[in-house]
Protein backbone atom coordinates (compact mmCIF):
# COMPACT_ATOMS: atom_id res chain seq x y z
CA UNK A 1 0.00 0.00 0.00
CA UNK A 2 1.90 3.38 -0.79
CA UNK A 3 0.99 6.50 0.91
CA UNK A 4 -1.51 8.38 -1.50
CA UNK A 5 -3.57 5.68 -1.27
CA UNK A 6 -3.94 5.51 2.89
CA UNK A 7 -4.28 9.45 2.53
CA UNK A 8 -7.46 9.27 0.00
CA UNK A 9 -8.97 6.37 2.11
CA UNK A 10 -11.94 7.65 3.82
CA UNK A 11 -11.84 5.03 7.09
CA UNK A 12 -11.91 6.78 10.19
CA UNK A 13 -13.27 9.58 12.16
CA UNK A 14 -12.06 13.27 11.74
CA UNK A 15 -11.34 15.29 14.77
CA UNK A 16 -14.61 17.57 14.14
CA UNK A 17 -17.06 14.62 13.69
CA UNK A 18 -14.91 13.49 17.13
CA UNK A 19 -16.01 16.28 18.72
CA UNK A 20 -19.29 16.61 17.77
CA UNK A 21 -19.84 13.13 19.38
CA UNK A 22 -17.73 14.08 22.38
CA UNK A 23 -20.08 17.42 23.36
CA UNK A 24 -23.57 14.81 22.44
CA UNK A 25 -21.98 12.36 24.36
CA UNK A 26 -21.38 14.88 27.69
CA UNK A 27 -24.92 16.77 26.84
CA UNK A 28 -26.97 13.62 27.39
CA UNK A 29 -24.48 12.20 30.41
CA UNK A 30 -25.44 15.81 31.96
CA UNK A 31 -28.72 15.47 31.82
CA UNK A 32 -28.80 12.09 33.22
CA UNK A 33 -27.29 13.19 36.07
CA UNK A 34 -29.15 15.97 36.51
CA UNK A 35 -32.06 14.14 36.63
CA UNK A 36 -30.22 11.74 39.09
CA UNK A 37 -29.19 14.29 41.43
CA UNK A 38 -32.72 15.86 41.55
CA UNK A 39 -34.67 11.98 42.05
CA UNK A 40 -32.08 11.60 44.96
CA UNK A 41 -32.80 15.20 46.98
CA UNK A 42 -36.41 14.22 46.80
CA UNK A 43 -36.10 11.16 48.56
CA UNK A 44 -33.85 12.26 51.12
CA UNK A 45 -36.26 14.69 52.43
CA UNK A 46 -38.27 13.74 55.76
CA UNK A 47 -41.71 12.64 55.21
CA UNK A 48 -44.15 14.74 57.25
CA UNK A 49 -46.01 11.57 58.46
CA UNK A 50 -42.58 10.81 60.07
CA UNK A 51 -42.04 14.29 61.14
CA UNK A 52 -45.65 14.42 62.82
CA UNK A 53 -45.02 11.25 64.01
CA UNK A 54 -41.67 12.65 66.02
CA UNK A 55 -43.02 15.26 67.29
CA UNK A 56 -46.36 13.19 69.31
CA UNK A 57 -43.40 11.33 70.29
CA UNK A 58 -41.28 14.53 71.93
CA UNK A 59 -44.44 16.11 72.85
CA UNK A 60 -45.78 12.25 75.00
CA UNK A 61 -41.79 12.86 75.99
CA UNK A 62 -41.87 16.80 77.97
CA UNK A 63 -45.54 15.71 79.52
CA UNK A 64 -44.01 12.44 81.32
CA UNK A 65 -42.22 15.38 83.30
CA UNK A 66 -45.46 16.39 84.75
CA UNK A 67 -46.52 12.40 86.01
CA UNK A 68 -45.12 11.18 89.50
CA UNK A 69 -41.92 13.06 89.24
CA UNK A 70 -42.41 14.87 92.38
CA UNK A 71 -43.53 11.90 94.19
CA UNK A 72 -40.77 9.58 92.58
CA UNK A 73 -37.60 11.62 93.83
CA UNK A 74 -38.66 14.68 95.19
CA UNK A 75 -37.32 16.98 91.80
CA UNK A 76 -40.02 19.18 90.56
CA UNK A 77 -40.98 19.68 87.19
CA UNK A 78 -37.81 21.46 85.05
CA UNK A 79 -38.40 24.91 84.97
CA UNK A 80 -38.95 25.77 81.43
CA UNK A 81 -42.24 23.33 82.08
CA UNK A 82 -43.92 24.64 84.69
CA UNK A 83 -46.98 26.36 83.05
CA UNK A 84 -47.11 23.30 80.20
CA UNK A 85 -45.13 22.91 77.07
CA UNK A 86 -45.33 26.15 75.51
CA UNK A 87 -45.81 28.68 78.04
CA UNK A 88 -42.35 29.34 78.16
CA UNK A 89 -42.11 32.60 75.63
CA UNK A 90 -46.09 33.33 75.65
CA UNK A 91 -45.95 35.22 78.64
CA UNK A 92 -48.85 33.66 80.71
CA UNK A 93 -51.26 33.40 77.55
CA UNK A 94 -53.97 30.44 78.46
CA UNK A 95 -54.06 29.20 74.90
CA UNK A 96 -50.71 28.04 75.59
CA UNK A 97 -50.44 28.15 79.86
CA UNK A 98 -52.13 26.23 82.26
CA UNK A 99 -51.31 24.83 86.02
CA UNK A 100 -52.43 21.57 85.55
CA UNK A 101 -50.81 20.57 82.14
CA UNK A 102 -52.52 17.04 82.40
CA UNK A 103 -56.50 18.35 84.12
CA UNK A 104 -59.37 16.38 82.15
CA UNK A 105 -60.99 17.59 79.24
CA UNK A 106 -59.16 20.27 78.31
CA UNK A 107 -57.51 20.91 74.99
CA UNK A 108 -54.74 22.31 75.49
CA UNK A 109 -52.55 24.29 72.61
CA UNK A 110 -48.57 22.93 71.84
CA UNK A 111 -47.95 24.29 68.51
CA UNK A 112 -44.23 25.58 69.54
CA UNK A 113 -43.73 21.61 69.46
CA UNK A 114 -44.62 21.68 65.21
CA UNK A 115 -41.95 19.93 63.52
CA UNK A 116 -39.84 22.64 61.17
CA UNK A 117 -41.59 21.47 57.97
CA UNK A 118 -44.95 22.49 59.13
CA UNK A 119 -46.30 25.74 57.80
CA UNK A 120 -47.72 27.52 61.25
CA UNK A 121 -50.70 29.36 59.45
CA UNK A 122 -52.06 26.27 58.32
CA UNK A 123 -50.59 23.39 60.71
CA UNK A 124 -51.83 22.80 64.49
CA UNK A 125 -50.91 20.80 67.64
CA UNK A 126 -52.98 20.09 70.67
CA UNK A 127 -53.92 17.29 73.22
CA UNK A 128 -56.69 16.56 75.41
CA UNK A 129 -56.44 14.26 78.49
CA UNK A 130 -59.49 12.37 79.01
CA UNK A 131 -60.49 9.30 81.80
CA UNK A 132 -61.33 5.37 80.88
CA UNK A 133 -61.80 2.62 83.53
CA UNK A 134 -60.51 -1.11 83.28
CA UNK A 135 -60.76 -3.94 85.27
CA UNK A 136 -57.92 -4.97 86.85
CA UNK A 137 -56.94 -7.96 88.97
CA UNK A 138 -58.74 -11.51 88.88
CA UNK A 139 -60.84 -13.36 90.95
CA UNK A 140 -61.69 -12.02 93.71
CA UNK A 141 -59.16 -9.24 94.03
CA UNK A 142 -60.74 -7.79 90.90
CA UNK A 143 -61.48 -3.73 90.83
CA UNK A 144 -62.30 -0.96 88.58
CA UNK A 145 -59.21 1.76 88.01
CA UNK A 146 -59.13 4.95 85.91
CA UNK A 147 -56.65 5.63 83.89
CA UNK A 148 -55.68 8.84 81.92
CA UNK A 149 -55.47 8.79 78.28
CA UNK A 150 -53.76 11.88 75.97
CA UNK A 151 -54.74 11.94 72.92
CA UNK A 152 -52.65 14.09 70.43
CA UNK A 153 -54.39 15.79 67.49
CA UNK A 154 -51.70 17.05 64.84
CA UNK A 155 -52.36 18.67 61.54
CA UNK A 156 -49.44 19.37 59.81
CA UNK A 157 -49.63 21.25 55.89
CA UNK A 158 -53.25 19.92 55.33
CA UNK A 159 -52.27 16.31 56.71
CA UNK A 160 -53.68 15.24 59.74
CA UNK A 161 -52.23 12.43 62.25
Amino acid sequence: MNIKNLLISKKGVTVLEGVIALGLLALVAGGAFAVLLSASRQTTQPDIREEMTLAVDKANNLLRAYVGIADANGSPVPAKLRGGICCNGHNGDPTFCSSTPLALHTQLDISCQLPPICDANNSSFGYTVTNISGQVGTGTSEHTEYFDVVRFDITCNGYTL
